[in-house]
């Protein structure tokens, strides 16, 4: 499903790092920032997900709240955050 700029996403429940339910609903009223990332630990998806961690500062000066997802397990996108040392939301 493709989205163009400003249109709402679906809402969507996920798990978090800790295995948590997550809700798209629990950021309403807050701007987010949802990055799609390919599977972690591809070149791609450090490259991405390392540059949204280095811009965070810009992203949290706006007072937007970056939440990171992908096909992976709680599991495998905890150990690619630590590995990252990347702290928002996945």
């Amino acid at each position: 499903m493709a989205l163009k700029k400003g249109e709402r996403a679906p809402a969507f429940t996920l798990y978090d790092t800790e295995r948590k339910s997550r809700s798209l609903s629990e950021f309403l009223g807050k701007k987010t920032v949802l990055v799609f990332y390919p599977g972690a630990f591809t070149g791609c998806a450090r490259r991405k997900m390392c540059t949204f961690r280095d811009s965070l500062a810009s992203f949290e000066s706006l007072k937007a709240q970056v939440v990171g997802i992908s096909i992976d397990s709680p599991f495998a996108n905890k150990a690619f955050a630590a590995q990252n040392n990347i702290t928002f939301p996945f």
